[in-house]
């Protein structure tokens, strides 16, 4: 019994130094309830079980952080893709508004001569209707006269 006192002793004073698992540690498989840091101590108490060589689990590691790493590249690539392809739609978008603009000033460039020319051309009509009927009124005025 005071065997066993010592070992649970031993397990909670061994508990009280663990800290909790952080990324990039190793962390205890053996332990019951939260993931523990492993330990010297946890290694001591489980004897029995399988363990994985500490460059086993960092090649393990390494090859999925490569592989975590190959991904996050990718989305950036796609992205940066994703990037080119709006600002070349901007640029198609800003210079075909462009070339409608000119398109709209030339088309109401020329209406606005077509107008301008039409209204000279309907004030001199009016200009010279009335020096003609200012003629026949002066010619039929001394006409009558005589």
């Amino acid at each position: 019994m005071a065997a066993q006192f010592r070992w649970s002793e031993q397990e909670v004073s061994s508990r009280s130094e663990q800290q909790a698992a952080k990324p990039g540690d190793i962390s205890c498989d053996f332990c019951t309830g939260p993931k523990w840091k492993a330990m010297k101590s946890c290694m001591k108490y489980h004897k029995n079980h399988e363990f994985v060589p500490l460059t086993e689990a960092y090649e393990g590691k390494k090859a999925e952080l490569g592989k975590t790493e190959a991904e996050i590249l990718k989305m950036i690539q796609q992205r940066r893709v994703k990037v080119e392809e709006i600002k070349q739609s901007a640029k198609l978008s800003r210079e075909a508004a462009d070339r409608e603009k000119a398109n709209g000033v030339q088309v109401f460039s020329a209406l606005k001569r077509w107008v301008e020319k039409s209204q000279d051309d309907f004030i001199k009509m009016v200009e010279e209707k009335q020096r003609s009927s200012k003629k026949e009124a002066e010619g039929g005025s001394t006409a009558g006269n005589l």
